[in-house]
């Protein structure tokens, strides 16, 4: 790592304290934990990137202890809400805030944990009369509840609300919010395509016109002109066989109830495999593709990206693909790895007894994120067992505080974190986890990848967004949380010099970077750095894409894949 570590700049003691706040706020809430990150941000600024705290140090213990401590609150909420997937519901607690959101009600809502009942997006009176209508509930616990007529604020739409009162462990006193707001499940789009011959732009269209939004509203969202829809609405109604909007809403909508998984032709459940290690541990991995095929090892990120999209894994069989998935130590139901030990090596050598097992000789390796650096040891030490390396997003080591200031709020104040204060960085991914569960994995990703369009463009499709919330199973779900490995591989890309294993594998092992130029951890400025410094390495840009690039672009690397076994 060739950054800065200039002292510390003095801070009045007041400024020590407010930091200590904001810890064990997180401490007591992870919820507030981007609230630390904003505070961070701005009071420090890019000063923040080079800053160490060694006074932090004696606090992390009794922080963490909290941490310990906190259950988890709001799992009971998360599953009731769960039962919801196509109608927005919330849950609002004794103090008349959002306690819990399924991801409908932040689609059509925008409803966060914490909200008010006065920010819902109803005509203020009948906001009013649902904050009455709880306080009432509250007090008679009648089981049957109340239902409820409101007008949208924005468009006038009735909706109809129904508040239950529900009760878990750690609360008495909540209210279950379930309305009439619909969101488009996965499968919807499939199922119109198959039934009907819709194109995308015209399911596309058909989904906003079930939510209620009119003609010119569509076009603005789409950015095409009024008359242009109105033909591309002839055209739905023609081949739907309906003679109007009305008619087509009343076709789409029980399609939505009844549409298939978004991949009908796949597990649903991916299944997955042990293997005995050498050391008596155990590792998970899962296997997909043609199963005499080519082997590919997918190295999956420190988030676990362990399913493909459906389309993905069908083109996988199609190209004659065999797909090895590990999942390290420390996911799922991998154990994991001593604390004592290089935590590369190990992963390294655990995967070199799977290939082992699975008779694989050699294979190309395909890496997301900061697994290129796993993906990029192995090749160092086994290069006669790599035959090329394809990196989505791929990291680099980080060169100057300059590329650490143009990353977005959340990386760099990982990444830095990582770097300037190691100690601290335990506490600050499990407390980040702990918020992700609560939330939800949906609200974290909006969260951390927010700041790309196209990574939100992206995480839109449902086939992707399903591939994403699936795989991720093995790094966060209510019974596990992958933490520790997370703070380990972090700390590890941040404080150890692996950047010598790009000039060892130089000519061996060909590298290819496929980067989205919307990525917020590696924008475009620290990607043509990174070109200049690296000229072996074969980049691939793509202006459309930021760090979920392999969900828009799998199938170039796919192409390299097979272009590597000729």
């Amino acid at each position: 790592m060739h950054i800065s570590n200039r002292a510390e700049p003095s801070r009045p003691p007041d400024q020590d304290d407010d930091v200590l706040d904001r810890i064990y706020d997180v401490a007591l809430n992870p919820d507030r934990f981007e609230e630390l990150v904003d505070f961070w941000q701005s009071h420090f600024g890019a000063a923040a990137v080079a800053m160490d705290v060694p006074y932090l140090g004696r606090h992390m213990d009794r922080a963490e202890e909290f941490l310990e401590r906190l259950d988890d609150p709001m799992g009971e909420l998360t599953t009731v809400l769960s039962r919801f997937e196509q109608v927005a519901a919330f849950a609002i607690g004794a103090d008349l805030r959002v306690m819990q959101v399924n991801e409908a009600a932040h689609q059509k809502f925008a409803l966060t944990i914490g909200s008010s009942v006065k920010q819902l997006p109803f005509h203020i009176g009948d906001c009013d009369v649902i904050q009455h209508r709880v306080q009432r509930l509250f007090k008679s616990g009648d089981p049957q509840g109340c239902l409820l007529r409101v007008r949208g604020a924005d468009k006038g739409q009735i909706v109809v609300v129904q508040l239950v009162p529900i009760h878990t462990a750690q609360h008495e006193q909540l209210a279950l919010v379930t309305t009439t707001m619909l969101a488009w499940p996965i499968g919807v789009e499939r199922a119109l395509r198959a039934a009907f011959g819709l194109t995308t732009a015209e399911v596309e269209i058909a989904r906003h016109l079930t939510m209620t939004t009119s003609l010119q509203e569509v076009a603005d969202l789409r950015g095409r002109a009024i008359a242009l829809v109105r033909t591309q609405l002839k055209t739905i109604l023609h081949k739907t066989e309906t003679k109007s909007q009305v008619e087509l809403v009343r076709l789409v909508l029980p399609i939505t109830a009844l549409a298939p998984p978004a991949s009908p032709t796949l597990e649903t459940n991916p299944q997955f495999q042990m293997l005995a290690l050498p050391d008596g541990r155990r590792l998970q991995y899962r296997t997909f593709g043609a199963r005499s095929g080519t082997p590919l090892v997918f190295w999956p990120s420190d988030y676990g990206f362990h399913v493909w999209p459906s389309q993905a894994e069908v083109a996988a069989i199609r190209m004659g693909l065999r797909v090895i998935v590990p999942v390290r130590g420390g996911y799922g139901a991998s154990d994991p790895i001593p604390a004592d030990v290089d935590v590369t090596q190990a992963i390294v050598q655990d995967v070199a007894h799977l290939l082992d097992e699975l008779q694989i000789d050699k294979c190309a390796h395909m890496a997301i994120g900061i697994d290129f650096v796993l993906a990029l040891r192995f090749a160092e030490q086994f290069p006669h067992r790599s035959r090329a390396i394809v990196a989505f997003s791929g990291v680099l080591p980080v060169h100057g505080d300059m590329q650490l200031a143009r990353m977005d709020k959340w990386h760099r104040f990982i990444l830095a974190t990582a770097h300037f204060s190691p100690r601290l960085l335990p506490f600050i991914v499990k407390a980040g986890f702990l918020m992700a569960r609560r939330q939800g994995k949906e609200a974290f990703v909006r969260a951390v990848f927010g700041g790309s369009r196209a990574d939100m463009d992206t995480f839109a499709n449902p086939g992707v967004r399903q591939a994403i919330l699936q795989g991720t199973d093995l790094t966060l779900s209510q019974g596990h949380s992958a933490h520790e490995m997370f703070a380990r591989l972090t700390a590890y890309q941040m404080t150890q010099d692996w950047g010598r294993w790009l000039t060892s594998v130089r000519g061996t092992v060909p590298i290819s970077f496929l980067c989205g130029l919307q990525d917020t951890q590696v924008p475009r400025e620290t990607l043509a750095e990174y070109q200049r410094a690296y000229p072996w390495i074969d980049f691939q840009l793509f202006p459309d894409a930021g760090r979920l690039v392999f969900f828009r672009h799998w199938r170039v690397a796919l192409s390299k894949v097979a272009a590597s076994e000729k």
